[in-house]
């Protein structure tokens, strides 16, 4: 987060910033680091092509500069004998191929070495970015009212478990040992508290709870928490309900 101080007339109000604001904020640190390893990593591959490339010409620029040298030594002889100028330009041509690949080459493995060196600091970077949007992101989702009316239903599906057990147990005892059994099977019953074939649940809410989550996971500047619902069960899950209390 950027620590520049921001000067304001008196009497100003300060921008509020929301944990929503502040894993916007990491994502898009996040983000600028992730584009540019992503550059960092076409430079690098780029510097790699022109290094071999380099080392390809250096090995025809010396394969010319030896052929050119073996053909220029009658020359050599024969201007000696004649006491004439020598010409050397093939040569010159040649030894300035090799040098300007060698060259090539040194600049080629400099930028390769400082592309390596670049990205693993931008991963390292990357990797510090990524804890900031998890966790300013589990800021955003604990400090919601959507998340604080989930606590609210859990608190209250508890109370109401508890009123309902301690409440069935005080039944049971005023029947006074003339209790049917299938009655006293369901007041004494316990049921998973994981998701198990044939036991009710409010699907939907959880699937809404889980799209969000997932947006969250993928860095959905957008994600929505669900809004707080009735712990009411849909008919098709309250007759599932009923078809599993009529085999107790």
């Amino acid at each position: 987060m950027s620590d520049t101080a921001v000067l304001r007339r008196p009497g100003a109000v300060a921008p509020v910033i929301t944990p929503r604001d502040r894993w916007h904020a990491a994502l898009d640190q996040f983000n600028a680091e992730q584009a540019r390893i992503e550059a960092l990593t076409a430079a690098e591959r780029s510097a790699q092509e022109n290094l071999w490339a380099a080392r390809s010409a250096l090995d025809a620029a010396q394969a010319e500069l030896t052929r050119v040298r073996t053909v220029d030594k009658p020359n050599i002889v024969f201007s000696f004998i004649k006491g004439a100028a020598l010409d050397r330009s093939n040569i010159a041509t040649a030894e300035a191929a090799v040098t300007k690949a060698n060259a090539d080459i040194a600049h080629s493995s400099e930028v390769e070495g400082a592309c390596g060196s670049e990205l693993s600091q931008a991963e390292r970077r990357l990797s510090i970015r990524r804890i900031d949007v998890n966790e300013t992101g589990a800021a955003f989702l604990t400090s919601s009212p959507e998340f604080a009316g989930f606590l609210d239903r859990l608190d209250a599906a508890w109370v109401n478990l508890r009123t309902c057990m301690i409440l069935g147990q005080e039944l049971i005892s005023a029947c006074r040992g003339n209790c049917p059994h299938s009655v006293m099977l369901t007041l004494q019953r316990s049921e998973p508290l994981a998701d198990r074939v044939g036991f009710a649940l409010d699907s939907g809410f959880i699937e809404d709870w889980r799209r969000a989550l997932a947006q969250l996971s993928a860095g959905d500047p957008d994600v929505q928490f669900p809004r707080k619902r009735t712990a009411d069960m849909s008919q098709g899950e309250f007759k599932l309900h009923l078809a599993w209390r009529s085999r107790c």
